[in-house]
């Protein structure tokens, strides 16, 4: 082995060398350096020998008449006198013995470090002093089997069927390698009996129980707080408004980005802390010596109600309820926070007016769904595969990236203007823009809309009772079946709007420009509201204001031009008849 980064002068003596590093001075003779590095080495070699080869070396395969061989050859063994000097011992190191049928076997002394014997049948085993370190145990049937003086170091034992077995004097036992195991009546250490595992599981639910609490207050009170909140009030980011319980006036824009803020936050710690939970029950065996189940030891609160799932499926019972328990655990552990998040994206980005905004809420929702998934996937893994590294699924990955770029395209659309069925009763909006807007079945009553631009806007079916519309521009609106009952539309324009069936009972229309509007089967229209309108020849009147102009002589000359050409009441309209 070449010495690394060391250059020998030319008078190397077998006594000793003077050596210097590169760059360096001549260091102080060391007698026998080389020899001395070669031990040092050789030695730090002998320390991970072992280590590696475990790691490294394959299990053999071994067939059924070799291993009926070396399991009585390995009998015959243990009849001979102590001390002797015969070979025979069994030696099973590192095969691989899956699922082998070794009912009732002698295996007293045996050699099994590393071998493979997962789920294989050992019921009733003799494994007195024997070499079971590193051995893999995971889910094997050792009923009765006795463990005296056994090298249990390294030994996997979950999941094992340990009923009534005795592992009081195995060496190098630990409690983590009998998690997921069947302990009914067996016999263990005295350092293993208390199972401190259960005092973890118990201080970490206290902790997260509290945390939970602290979780679902906030979430009552935020709902609370945004279903408070009118439409009108998110529509034009009223500066403050009153929260439930306090009575206090917060402004509602911070309220409602600090909120979903702190939910995330604590949200993520709760999280935290039921994933440590989960790896403490997983730890724990799935019965336990007096016979009772992981369920049934563990710190009773809502969320063990799920503890049977971390138990190995044949462990398992079929209790009453189940089903349901599970459901509103999950629920309520991973899925209220989230839907919650959703809750406030959906009231606030679709009724602000400032996109921004509204995109920036967007990222809150998927930032939950998340953290949802991630530790859905993290408790899971940790439930039914406790060896595996807790790594990132690849395609987890490959759809955060696609939720990213998803995200990022919608922070950057268009401002959505679909406020169908909002209600916007008191709404104080002057001089606002609602062009092409979509607020049909909006409830728009008493607003302040004057000055506001509606063209193309659809308010069908819309109420704006009392509402000021003075001076606005309604041209082109669709207002179909509208209420506009006692609404203030003087000198407002709507040229060419749809007003077919819409209420116009006591509405003020003085001024207002309805040239070439389509009025009809309106209701609640009178003569003097006609008047006081401008009108051409392309505005479509209601059936029963036509029959009473054309009952009036004089209202017949000025509104002639509203006749077709056939008619019998069809005259020109003479030079400025029409309505101001």
């Amino acid at each position: 082995m070449p010495l690394p980064d060391l250059l020998c002068t030319k008078d190397i003596a077998r006594s000793g060398c003077r050596l210097r590093r590169k760059g360096e001075k001549l260091l102080d003779d060391v007698p026998n350096i080389i020899d001395h590095y070669r031990i040092t080495m050789k030695a730090k070699s002998k320390k991970n020998l072992r280590e590696e080869t475990e790691a490294d070396a394959p299990f053999q395969q071994l067939s059924d008449s070799k291993l009926r061989k070396i399991l009585e050859q390995h009998k015959r063994w243990l009849e001979l006198p102590p001390g002797s000097m015969h070979p025979g011992r069994a030696n099973l190191r590192y095969y691989d013995l899956k699922g082998q049928q070794l009912v009732g076997v002698n295996l007293k002394a045996a050699d099994m470090e590393g071998s493979d014997l997962q789920d294989a049948d050992m019921q009733g085993c003799n494994l007195i002093e024997a070499n079971l370190d590193g051995a893999n145990l995971r889910g094997a049937d050792l009923r009765k089997c006795d463990f005296q003086c056994a090298n249990a170091h390294r030994t996997n034992l979950r999941e094992a069927d340990l009923r009534e077995a005795d592992l009081d004097r195995a060496i190098g036992l630990t409690a983590v390698q009998l998690a997921g195991a069947n302990l009914s009546g067996a016999k263990l250490p005295g350092n293993l009996c208390e199972f401190d595992g259960l005092k973890s599981v118990e201080q970490i639910s206290k902790s997260a129980q509290k945390i939970f609490l602290l979780m679902l207050a906030c979430v009552a009170y935020s709902l609370l707080t945004i279903g408070a909140v009118s439409d009108s009030e998110i529509f034009v980011n009223s500066l403050t408004s009153a929260i439930p319980v306090v009575g206090a006036h917060v402004p509602i824009v911070g309220f409602l980005f600090a909120a979903p803020v702190i939910l995330l936050c604590i949200f993520l710690y709760f999280q935290i802390h039921l994933q440590r939970l989960w790896e403490q029950i997983v730890a724990l065996p799935a019965v336990f010596p007096d016979g009772r189940y992981l369920d049934e030891k563990v710190y009773p609160w809502f969320v063990t109600w799920i503890a049977q799932w971390c138990m190995p499926r044949k462990y398992r019972r079929s209790k009453p309820l189940a089903l349901t328990q599970t459901l509103i655990t999950l629920f309520m552990v991973w899925l209220l926070v989230p839907a919650t998040v959703g809750v406030f994206w959906v009231r606030y980005s679709m009724y602000s007016v400032e996109q921004a905004t509204g995109s920036a809420y967007f990222l809150f929702f998927p930032v939950s769904v998340l953290i949802t998934a991630y530790m859905l996937i993290l408790a899971n893994k940790t439930v039914h595969n406790p060896l595996l590294r807790l790594q990132t699924p690849g395609p987890m990955v490959a759809w955060l990236v696609a939720l990213a770029v998803g995200t990022t395209s919608l922070v950057f659309a268009p401002k959505s203007s679909d406020f169908q069925r909002a209600n916007f009763r008191g709404l104080a909006y002057e001089n606002g823009d609602f062009r092409n807007t979509v607020l049909r079945g909006a409830n728009l009553e008493i607003s302040n809309l004057k000055a506001a631009d509606l063209a193309g806007a659809n308010l069908q079916q819309s109420n704006m009772q009392r509402a000021d519309l003075r001076e606005a521009t309604l041209d082109s609106v669709i207002a179909d079946l509208a209420s506009f009952e006692y609404a203030l539309l003087a000198n407002a324009t709507l040229r060419d709007a749809s007003l077919v069936g819409a209420d116009l009972s006591s509405a003020v229309l003085a001024g207002a420009d309805m040239s070439g509007a389509d009025l009809r089967y309106a209701v609640g229209l009178t003569l003097s509201q006609v008047n006081s309108v401008k009108l051409d020849s392309s505005t479509q009147l209601p059936a029963y204001i036509l029959d009473s102009i054309q009952t009036d002589s004089l209202l017949t000359v000025k509104y002639g031009f509203l006749f077709k050409a056939d008619s019998l009441q069809s005259v020109e309209p003479p030079p400025g008849t029409a309505a101001p």
